[in-house]
């Protein structure tokens, strides 16, 4: 009977330090988990911010077409060149936290040649 309790008595300690081995162990597959998902969180913020500028580059870019088509339809038949087109600065994209602005300019003057140069903003929350 001496070796039995022996045994048992000599096996308490070992109980403790599993334990301490699995909350270890847990806590560091908690800590790896939130990192996974602070990183997926982050890439979905670069994704979205990613679109809505491009979305605002649209709409920028499709505004300007807009104005130089309403500049040139309403040319006096023979007419070459067309006055400038008014810069828009920071108009905002409706439903989005982003702001576009463009320049159109003459590439060469009397040429049907336009530069049309984009600026988008995106705010990032």
């Amino acid at each position: 009977m001496k070796t039995i309790n022996r045994y048992k008595f000599s096996r308490k300690g070992a109980v403790l330090a599993f334990a301490v081995i699995i909350v270890v162990v847990m806590i560091l597959l908690g800590l790896a988990l939130l990192r996974i998902g602070l990183a997926a969180r982050i890439q979905a913020i670069k994704g979205t911010a990613e679109i809505v500028a491009r979305q605002a580059a649209d709409a920028g870019l499709a505004e300007a077409k807009r104005r130089m088509d309403i500049k040139w339809n309403n040319l006096p038949v023979g007419t070459m060149s067309m006055t400038p087109i008014a810069p828009a600065d920071d108009i905002t994209l409706p439903g989005a936290d982003a702001t576009y602005s463009y320049v159109v300019k003459d590439a060469e003057r009397n040429l049907l040649l336009w530069v049309v140069t984009f600026v988008v903003r995106v705010l990032m929350t």
